[in-house]
């Protein structure tokens, strides 16, 4: 791979690589552009699946603390205990 082009390119995926050791449950990557870091969740659980940052301080910062996943669908057992709620 040429990282001629991009100065500092190689500091980058280090970093990149120290944070995945930190976040075990998390794929980090770069952007086609490679202008912003992407971290892609490798567990399905209810925290958000993708995060992104401008910089690895930031995307550090925001794994630490990442928000909830929002628009998943409800389970069967999740509509079971709606249904029961509902019908007394």
């Amino acid at each position: 791979m040429d990282t001629s082009a991009s100065p500092g390119f190689e500091d980058v995926l280090s970093e990149a690589e120290r944070l995945e050791l930190e976040f075990p449950h998390w794929r980090i990557w770069r952007s086609r552009g490679g202008r912003t870091l992407v971290a892609t969740r490798t567990v399905d659980d209810d925290i958000e699946p993708t995060v992104m940052a401008d910089s690895p301080d930031e995307l550090r910062n925001k794994l630490r603390h990442p928000g909830k996943r929002v628009g998943r669908l409800l389970s069967a057992e999740q509509m079971a205990a709606i249904v029961a709620v509902l019908s007394r």
